[in-house]
Parts: C-alpha cells; structure tokens; sequence
C-alpha cells in the first residue's frame, strides 16, 4: 500500500480515536458534575435547615433569667435540642446521601456529650462563688499549668477575689458569718407591758418590740460600749476630745500613776462593792431566805470575781493596752454582730443525769458572784450541760444559740509546740496553773442576759445569769488568751522564756538561780494583777523534769513524752473499739471513734505529724455521721489505723524537746515530665536519676514531686541510716502532704510510704521549700535519660545461671532490670547495693556482668585485676575496643572458659532511650563469656 494512504488512514483512526475518547470524557465529566451538583444542593439545604434551626432557637425566646443557673441549664437544652434537630434533616435526606447517616448520628453525639457542662453545674453549685468560679475556670482553658485541679483551684482564688472587690460592704461593718440573722432590735421579756417593772440590773426596753429610729440604724451592738443602735466608728463614747485619747496612752497613764492610785483604787474598790451588794440584793429577792444552795459548813473558797477589777492600775503598769483595761474595768462585752432573738431552751440530758452535782455547782458559783438569780426571765436561756473528764464533772453553758451571733477573731493558742521552740535540754523549768481561769473575766453587765439559764428546785423553775466568762462560750478562748498576753509580753520584754496556755503556764531558763527568781517574781507579778493560783498545781521549784499539758518533759535528756496515764488510756479506748469489731459490731457511737480519734491528735507534739497521716481514715468514718448521736460505720481501712496505733503507740511516743534539727546532710528532689533526679548535697557522688513508665507521666505534678521524694529515700535510706535529713523540694504542696497527708487516696498512700521508709532506716526528715531557680541540679538530673537501662532476657539470663551460676550480684543494672537481689547501679535507686559499680570488689563472689558498650573495656581491665569471675555479655563487635582483650590470634583468651552465642532480640529495652539496643530490626549478635581464672 502507498505510505502516503497508510498514513492517512492512521490519522483517520486517530482523530476518530481521540473524538470517541473526548465524546467519553465529556459524558463522565457532565453526569459527575450532576451528581455532584444535586448532593451539593442536598446538603447546602440541610445545612441551610440546621442554620435556620439554629437562628430560630437562638432568638426565639427573649427571656431575662433571674438565676445563673437556670439560665445555663436552659442554654444546654438548646443545645441538644438543635443538635436533634440536625440530626433529623441528615435523616431525612439519607436516601439520597450514604453518609448522611453518619452525620446523623455524629450531631447526636454531640448533644448527648454534656459530661463537661455537668461538671461545670456541679462546679457553681458547690462553691460559694457560682458562677464566677465558672467563669473564671472557663477563661483560661489554655493555662500552663495542664493540672485540671490545679486549675480549678486557681480559678476559684481568682473568682473569689474579684467577688470581694466588687462586693459592697454594709456600712463598715465586716460580716464574718454569712447564716441567719437575727433583728438586732427585738424587745426582750421584762418589759414594762409584759411583766411590769423590773429589778434587775439591766437597762430598760422598748415594750412590744418598738424601736426608736437610732436603734434601728445598725444591726449587732457596739464593740466600745456595748449598746445596740451604732457601732464603734459612731459611738458617743469615742468622740471626745484628742486629750481624752491622749488620756489612754501608756504615757499618760505613767505620769499620772502616782497622783491617781490611791483614788482609782478606792473607786474600783467602791465599784465593786456596789455590784456585790447590787447581785446579793438580786439573790435576796429572788431566793428569799432560802439556804438550800449555799452550804454553810463548806470551807469558804476565794472567789476570782473583781479581783482583776480590784488591781486595774497593775494592769496598766505591765502594759494593757485600752481594750484589755476596759474589759477589766467594764466587763467583757460580747462581740454580737447580731442580736440573738429571745429564745428558752431546754436542759440537756447530761444536766438532768446528774441533778445533784449541778445543784451543788449552782451553789457554789452563787456564792463566789459567779452566777446571779434574776427576778425575770432573761433574754436568752441556754441550757445547762456537764462534761466529764477522767471522771471529773464540769457544769457547762451551752451558748449554741448565742454563739452564731459572736464575731469570731482569728487566733492561736500558745501550746507544747511553742514550749519546744523556747526551751532547750538542760533548762530547769517550774509550772502554774490558774484556779478558775475563765471566772476572773466578768461580763459587760448589759449583756449578762444572754448568758441565763434555768434550774429547778423544788418544783419551781428560777433564772440565773452569768456574770463571769461562763465555759461554753465560743469566744472565751480568745478573751483569755488576750488577757493573759499581757503578763507574758510583760515577762519576755524581761529576756524571761514563759509560755502560757489558757490557765496553765511553764516557764525557766538553764540557770538554776536565775530560774528560782524567775520563780518567785513570776507568783508575785500573778498575785499582783489579781490572779487567783490553783497552788494544789502549782510547782513553784525549777527542776530539769516536768508534767505540763499532759506530756512529761525531760529536759535532762531533752526529750517530751506522753505521761504514762495518757498512753494507757488511749490504748484501752482503741482496745474498747477494736473489740466491739472483732466481735462484728462495725457499727458504733461516733462519739466513741471521735474520743479515739481526739486522743491520737492530741499526741503529736510528743510523737509527731504521723499522727495526721494515720488517721485520715478515722476521721473519714466520723466525717460521715449523720449526727452526733448516730452510729458510724468503721470501714476496713480505718481498722487497719486503729490497729497500728495499739501495736505501735508505745514506740512512737517520744520527740527531741527542741524542733531545731542539726540535720547531717541536705537531700535536694525535683521531677519533670520524663523522670525524677535527686542528690546529696554533702556526698558528691550519691544521686539519683530514674524515669516514668508512660502511665506514670500522666499523673499529676503533685504526684511526680512526691514519688521522687519517695524514690529518693528509698534510693539513699541505706546510705544515710540513722541520720536527719534536710529534703529540699521546689513543690510546695510536697511539703504539706508529708507533714499533714492528704485526702487524695494515691498522695496519701505515697506519703505514708515516706514515713515507713524513714521508719526502716531510722531516718528524720525536715521538709523545706526552696523556689526552683535554687534547686537548678536536681532539675537537671531529673531530665536526664539512661540510654544503658537495657537488659538481658529474662529467659537467656536464666539458662546461663544455671549451667554458669548461681551469679550473685548483677554489676551494671537498677531497681528494675536486676537480674540478682544484690546489685550495682550507676545512680542511686532502691535496693542498690552501692552507686558505680568500678568502686566495689568483684573478686571473691560469681558477677554478671553486662556493661554498656562504652564501658566494656574498662569492666574487663578491672576483672583481669581482680582476678574476678562470672558472666561477662558483650556485642560481637570485632571493631570495638574491647574486642582485642577477650579474642586474640583467631580464639577467646585464657581465661575466658566457655562461650554462648545468641541473637540480639534477647535484649529488653529499657525505660531510657537505648539507642540500637532494644530497637526491632538489628541483625548483630550477643555472646556470653564464662570467666574464670
């Protein structure tokens, strides 16, 4: 054929070729572009519908909520409400469009994940803040710290200090208590329409609750004079001029000391006896002539009521400041923030059980003025109570509804604690103890009237009131503690070291002359402010022995026990409990466990903050009482605290009277998110290194901090045996967990873990917080990785043990790869026999060695040494620079007797990054050498 026509033909099927192929191309491309088209426009109208859903629900209800909280509560159901509705127009289309179903089903999804919403509900109802904790913990979702209950936490301080801010304070009054409150202006029985007029002491009322306008200005009384209507910064008292301030000052008072004594002293004197006569005239009248109450054959008892009055110029003389000197002089008035209404409550049952040591009690507080027998009901009429102690009868006021309306402040005691902090082994000391503490505070007498009560005798019900600091005030505590304050400021301007708590006071120096006239000045210095001293209690002659709070002090060899009556009856009350328990009575009195429990707390000045962490179960059970008169149930982990303290109370009992540690060596810890490091600060060579598992790196910063303490002790406990340790942490919550627990199970746990540690290994630990720029070495030791963590098989290792073995220590390991129960480590951990294994003997003992690379050469240089022998693993590496010392002229050595050959997939990786060892892939061998010499 011609070539011109062949090619011609050629080009026809070629251009006929290309057309069928375009026409194709052209079918396909219009008829997916259709589809295309037709599903876009399905789904462009279900997401218009869901849109149009969305805009209807959002503006379809222009409701104003009142409450937060319904408001949010409405928001989520509008949520789900539109996410529902979502899902039906995917539903609705699915015929035309597979996924649609699976959109479906994904909007549904969405609306039922309201699992973080219900936090946040559960959120603003259990903080007082609401919703401002919400919103606080909402705005920073992107903090650095990725702790959710840190966050919290955060977010709640944050949310708390802004409502502070923007709250408006009523008037200048602070508020401590946010409860009921009382009208501060209610009338009191014993007004004139009522009850005709009174002879009593108080001062008249309004009848039927009317008020005059001053007296509905503010709520509460005044905290100058005591007098309703106003408060201090408007009180008519104050508004003198600046000569009657300058009159208060201690200047003032000195100058004029001289001149005034004697006609102060015959004013208080006169004073006094006009309120003698005033409660004895008020007792006539009630009582009559009766004498059931006072036996007159009883020894007459001296009485502390108006003898602090009688010898106010002392009290300025040591330094009262006004406040103290008007509660000396007027009376102790009651810091109401509100006024209690008129209430009359019933005796208790405890009262009513012992009658007749109530009725002795009123006798005797009668006869000393303590009490007073009123004509008239007063306002309130609390009932009567009787506490016993090691079998001793107290007669209490319970003041449960006059003590709501106190304005508490904010103080601490002065207790065994603080006597350790002042006095040291070799200080001879002496004891005191007040006859009566609370009875030398007087009450402001406007305000005796909320502290009645009532007694029947003979069938005829009588009213009394207090005029004295009755026990079960809420504030008698402070008052005292206050008042007290003032002779001991006195003593230690003096250079004199004097704790007082309450009514029982300590006090001496290591000089045993100084300390017998630090004796005498002290008695003469009580006497002279009106102290009324208990001398049955008292131990005036210093000596370097003393019972004082309940704990025996032996500053001869500076130790504070717990008397040995305390410690047995401690134990008899566990003993009492765990019995009821083995006989399945798991049910008892939470009164019972609360005696128990208030026993063992009671203790830790003489035994230490275990006592904390040992009972967080206890308290557990007594935290889920229904009241105080119901049963609780003693759950399996607070027998097993119970348990402890019987077995171990005994051995625990007994602390260093000085808490000044000489603390041998510094322990600095720190965690990151791979790992933990610590060391020795005095001990360059003791550290610390070790990583987290994967689990482990989620768990919380706390956690972290704390385990690496708990490792860190473990690690260097045997090193360190029988020493105090200072251990620095850059976590203050470690600190506080170790000393006091912590209601998180695993921190709790974790914390106990640390005190039976230093329990084994006879370790005292004092926690310090240092900030982390000062701790910068143990943050690095704690990121650092072990990439030689890897080990032998647990199989291989067994093979050879036992046609080698029995191999007795493991050379280059840790904690968690040990082959044998002794072993070497490069870093202090748990368990180690001792850090680097080139500084212990290897000879003498069968080794398994199995260094890294790096360090091969090195081990069989010290074998040859030593003339050691064992298993030694090592790579088949010929070009490795241990190789020459084991092989030489185309065979093993001497002294290397047998061999074994076997792949390296037998390596276990370990938690660091180990590089070629441990990894999937790697064709070299391993071989062991049996060395002997």
């Amino acid at each position: 054929m011609d070539p011109s026509k062949v090619a011609e033909l050629i080009d026809v099927k070629m251009s006929q070729s290309q057309n069928n192929l375009l026409s194709e191309l052209d079918n396909l491309i219009s008829s997916r572009l259709n589809n295309f088209q037709q599903s876009f426009g399905e789904t462009q109208k279900i997401l218009n519908d869901a849109q149009v859903a969305k805009i209807r629900e959002m503006h379809s209800d222009d409701y104003k909520f009142q409450r937060r909280g319904n408001e949010e509560q409405h928001k989520v159901n509008v949520k789900i409400h539109r996410k529902l509705v979502e899902a039906n127009h995917y539903l609705e289309g699915s015929q035309d469009r597979p996924s649609a179903v699976s959109d479906a089903k994904e909007k549904i999804a969405e609306g039922i994940d309201i699992e973080k919403r219900q936090k946040l509900i559960k959120m603003a109802d259990k903080s007082p803040l609401g919703w401002k904790l919400v919103d606080e913990y909402e705005q920073n979702t992107l903090a650095d710290d990725s702790d959710d209950e840190k966050r919290m936490f955060k977010a709640e301080a944050r949310a708390e200090r802004k409502a502070k801010k923007s709250k408006k304070p009523e008037g200048r009054r602070y508020f401590p208590y946010s409860g009921y409150r009382a009208s501060p202006w209610k009338s009191h029985p014993g007004s004139q329409k009522e009850q005709g007029p009174s002879t009593s002491s108080y001062t008249s009322y309004t009848p039927f609750g009317r008020t005059t306008p001053e007296e509905r200005k503010k709520p509460g009384i005044c905290f100058s004079c005591g007098k309703p209507g106003h408060w201090k910064v408007d009180c008519p008292s104050i508004r003198g001029s600046r000569s009657d301030q300058i009159s208060e000052s201690k200047i003032f008072v000195e100058h004029n000391k001289i001149v005034s004594e004697s006609s102060s002293q015959k004013e208080i004197e006169g004073i006094s006896e006009i309120v003698q006569v005033k409660n004895t005239k008020l007792y006539e009248e009630a009582e009559g002539q009766d004498t059931e109450f006072v036996d007159s054959r009883e020894k007459e008892n001296v009485s502390p009521v108006g003898k602090l009055k009688e010898n106010a110029s002392a009290w300025a003389e040591f330094g009262a400041s006004k406040e103290i000197l008007d509660v000396i002089q007027n009376g102790y008035k009651l810091p109401l923030h509100t006024l209690p209404d008129d209430r009359e409550l019933t005796n208790n049952r405890s009262a009513r059980n012992h009658s007749n040591f109530v009725q002795e009690e009123i006798g005797k507080l009668i006869k000393r003025g303590c009490v007073s027998g009123v004509q008239f009901k007063p306002s309130v009429v609390n009932p009567l109570t009787v506490s016993e102690n090691k079998g001793k009868l107290r007669l209490v006021l319970d003041c449960r509804h006059v003590n709501p309306h106190l304005y508490k402040n904010k103080f601490k005691y002065e207790d065994a604690s603080v006597a350790r902090d002042i006095f040291e082994q070799g200080d001879n000391v002496f004891t005191f103890d007040l006859k009566s503490a609370y009875h030398h505070v007087e009450i402001f007498e406007e305000h005796r009237k909320y502290l009645g009560f009532c007694w029947e005798f003979h069938g005829q019900k009588r009213y009394f009131v207090f005029n004295v600091l009755p026990f079960g005030i809420s504030t008698a505590g402070y008052i005292f503690t206050k008042l007290t304050r003032v002779p001991v400021t006195y003593w230690r301007s003096q250079g004199k070291k004097v704790v007082m708590f309450l009514d029982d006071g300590i006090a001496g120096c290591s000089d045993m002359k100084v300390a017998n006239e630090m004796s005498r000045q002290i008695k003469a210095d009580l006497n002279k402010l009106g102290f009324v001293l208990a001398e049955t209690k008292c131990d005036w002659f210093p000596q370097n022995k003393a019972t004082w709070l309940g704990m025996f002090w032996d500053f001869h060899e500076g130790d504070v026990y717990i008397t040995e009556t305390r410690m047995q009856k401690c134990k008899k009350s566990i003993e009492d409990v765990l019995t009821k328990i083995q006989k399945g009575k798991y049910i008892i009195p939470v009164r019972t466990l609360a005696s128990v429990a208030g026993q063992i707390i009671s203790m830790q000045p003489a035994i230490g903050t275990i006592v904390q962490l040992k009972s967080k179960e206890i308290f557990k059970c007594i935290n889920n009482r229904a009241s105080w008169n119901a049963p609780v149930l003693v759950t399996g982990e607070a027998v097993t605290e119970l348990l402890f303290w019987y077995k171990h109370l005994d051995r625990l009992n007994g602390v260093s009277i000085s808490r000044v540690k000489s603390c041998n060596c510094c322990l600095f810890t720190d965690a990151s998110g791979t790992g933990f490091g610590a060391y020795v600060s005095e001990i360059p060579d003791l550290e610390v290194v070790g990583s987290w598992t994967d689990s482990e790196m989620k768990y919380s910063s706390s956690w972290r901090e704390i385990e690496a303490l708990n490792r860190a002790l473990k690690s260097v406990g045997p090193c360190l045996e029988g020493q105090d340790i200072r251990c620095y942490t850059d976590n203050k919550n470690v600190t506080s967990i170790v000393q006091r627990g912590s209601k998180n199970v695993q921190l709790q746990e974790i914390a106990i873990e640390i005190h039976d540690t230093c329990d084994l290994y006879g370790l005292g630990i004092d926690m310090v917080w240092i900030p982390r720029e000062m701790n910068v070495m143990a943050d690095s030791l704690s990121r650092i990785s072990d990439s030689d963590d890897w080990s032998i098989s647990h199989d291989v290792f067994q093979y050879l043990n036992q046609i080698w073995g029995p191999h007795v220590v493991d050379r280059f390991s840790c904690d968690y790869n040990a082959k044998c129960s002794r072993f070497n480590s490069r870093w202090g951990c748990p368990s180690t026999e001792g850090v680097d294994a080139f500084k212990q003997s290897w000879a003498n003992e069968i080794n398994w060695w199995v260094p890294p690379p790096r360090l091969a050469a090195r081990a069989i240089g010290k074998i040859v040494k030593e003339r050691a022998e064992g298993t030694l693993i090592v790579p088949v590496w010929e070009s490795a620079p241990f190789w020459p010392k084991i092989y030489q002229g185309g065979k093993f050595v001497q002294f290397v007797k047998e061999s074994y050959v076997f792949p390296c997939q037998e390596i276990m990786k370990g938690k660091g990054n180990n590089g070629i060892f441990g990894s999937v892939g790697q064709r070299f061998s391993m071989v062991a050498l049996k060395l002997r010499f």
